[in-house]
């Protein structure tokens, strides 16, 4: 039954409704559910009482006779389970209701029209557009409202999940999926269909839209930023795609291509800035566009191959190490490692052969990058290697830890992947026991805050097909609770050893001094804050009360206690 006669059909019923609405029960549809029928209806509001319940009678087909299935229906329900009606097989039922009621000269008995089973599929739904939000990584998926009579709700697929049901019941025409995959990675294929008030669903039709996946890979020799790109699939055709880079919160229109490309080179970029790019698809047919995902670029450009190659930056205790391979055609006569930092250059001066360098007049939180310099027989004879950076990890608390980095660069290769390792303890020593927690593509990431523990991070970046790796600065979320001092301790009973009791102690950097009732110091340690009841030279001290000075290392700050502890046998 096409679209054109299921309309035609629909103002039957309502003029069928108009004519009969003196009628006390209406009968407006009946479903088909699997092995059973739903038959629904409702009443006017006329004067008229209806006496007792509602009889249905229904036939399995138009040629069938009518047989009574229930005579004790409530007419104030408005709903009836014909249970088993397509048992073992469907048919084409018919219904109508019969009842008694008094509309004021008398009893009499009534009957409602007859209804077929409603198994019209709605309209069509089709999908518009699916775009890749730039900022958040997230699918944007849109299309036009269906204009179905019986029209209840959307079905939203997507094929790259084993169970391909994203959400179901949708009322409106627009969704935001953010859980199907990463758009980064793979290209999601999305598909939409429509079911009315009985559940009948549109069957899919095969029109699947699918993201543009973009992907970047940067000639540092040639300084040149390359983007390949996936065909935006679901339009008939694309006029063109538009090159953008996004600064902060703005976006930048860069070029234009033809809707047939899926590659475009930027060339002679900056040497030291750092792009987000993405493309974005246009079909001025429907309107609509389609974004793909971002990509971050390489924010250093290298000089032509054959010199000296600055394998990795990373940050180790007591500096920043910096990892060379010589590739150098000469031995150089001079060697310098340029440094920068806010802007402002340095120069190092390194043994010519040298494979490392370890950097101590360095902090946690700035961003230092690193050139190798080298200086030929003349004075142009200078050549340089590649430019790389350390990684700065930075942690910002509030309903989250938020971890944000920025970009490794200059591996020729490209950086892989962010491994981010974890640990976890009651003091910041302890959480310093790392173990690799999860890895990241870009440069950001959550996790959810232990209120009684302490919690360290570092990043590690790998070079794509390369041993090479790069560490960053350890940042760490440390808890702090109260501090509980025992008051006695009994130097030959149970509680021989007196020390404070709290969340976020780190005793190996706080420091604790006993006082005898004189003044006189009996005992003290510069790495601890534990006392077992013996003086400097390992002996009992006698029973008596003793006063402690204690430098207590706890959350972010040193604080000082004071107090006394009886000791007793």
């Amino acid at each position: 039954m096409n679209k054109t006669l299921k309309y035609i059909l629909a103002l039957f019923a309502l003029t069928s409704f108009l004519i009969s609405n003196g009628q006390s029960i209406v009968i407006r549809k009946s479903c088909r559910s699997i092995n059973d029928n739903t038959i629904l209806w409702s009443r006017n509001p006329n004067s008229c009482t209806i006496i007792g319940n509602l009889s249905l009678y229904g036939r399995e087909s138009s040629v069938s006779p009518f047989n009574e299935i229930s005579s004790i229906i409530n007419p104030n329900n408005f709903t009836f389970t014909h249970t088993g009606a397509n048992l073992p097989t469907n048919k084409n039922w018919e219904y109508y209701f019969k009842w008694n009621e008094d509309c004021g000269s008398g009893i009499i008995e009534s009957f409602s029209d007859t209804v077929t089973l409603d198994e019209i599929q709605p309209d069509i739904s089709i999908i518009d557009s699916v775009s890749v939000d730039p900022f958040t990584n997230k699918v944007h998926i849109g299309w036009k409202g269906n204009r179905s009579i019986d029209f209840a709700s959307y079905s939203l697929y997507n094929y790259n999940r084993p169970d391909p049901r994203v959400a179901e019941n949708l009322k409106d025409t627009f969704y935001v999926d953010g859980g199907s995959g990463n758009p980064s990675l793979t290209k999601l294929r999305y598909e939409i269909t429509s079911l009315d008030s009985c559940g009948n669903r549109n069957p899919l039709s095969g029109n699947i839209h699918q993201t543009i996946q973009l992907l970047i890979q940067t000639d540092t020799c040639k300084k040149e930023i390359n983007l390949n790109w996936s065909h935006y699939e679901g339009w008939p055709s694309i006029d063109k795609y538009y090159i953008l880079s996004i600064v902060g919160t703005q976006i930048f229109i860069l070029d234009s291509v033809s809707g047939s490309s899926t590659s475009y080179s930027l060339k002679n970029t900056k040497r030291t800035e750092a792009l987000k790019l993405f493309v974005r698809a246009i079909n001025s047919t429907i309107p609509a566009s389609s974004s793909s995902n971002s990509v971050n670029s390489i924010p250093y450009f290298r000089f032509p191959p054959g010199r000296d190659y600055i394998a990795s930056v990373s940050r180790e205790t007591g500096g920043v190490k910096i990892l060379i391979t010589r590739q150098a055609e000469a031995t150089p006569i001079k060697t310098s490692l340029k440094k920068e930092v806010n802007k402002i250059s340095t120069y190092i001066s390194i043994p010519t052969n040298s494979t490392e360098y370890l950097d101590i007049n360095t902090d946690d939180k700035s961003i230092y990058s690193y050139t190798i310099i080298n200086n030929g027989a003349c004075s142009s004879d200078i050549d340089s290697s590649n430019t790389s950076n350390t990684i700065t990890l930075d942690i910002q608390t509030n309903i989250q830890h938020l971890l944000t980095w920025n970009t490794y660069s200059t591996w020729n290769n490209g950086v892989e992947k962010y491994i981010i390792n974890r640990g976890s303890g009651t003091n910041e020593n302890e959480a310093r026991n790392f173990m690799v927690w999860k890895s990241e593509i870009d440069t950001t990431t959550t996790d959810e805050i232990e209120e009684t523990k302490t919690v360290c991070y570092r990043i590690t970046a790998t070079e794509r097909n390369s041993p090479y790796t790069s560490e960053s600065n350890i940042v760490c979320y440390t808890v702090k609770g109260n501090i509980f001092w025992p008051n006695a301790i009994s130097i030959y009973g149970i509680n021989r050893v007196f020390k404070p009791i709290g969340i976020g102690i780190e005793e190996e950097n706080s420091s604790i001094e006993i006082f005898d009732r004189w003044g006189r110091n009996v005992f003290s340690t510069n790495n601890g804050v534990t006392w077992n009841g013996e003086d400097s030279n390992g002996k009992k001290v006698i029973p008596d009360v003793y006063f402690y000075k204690a430098i207590i290392k706890h959350g972010n700050a040193k604080e000082e206690y004071n107090g006394s502890i009886q000791v007793i046998n």
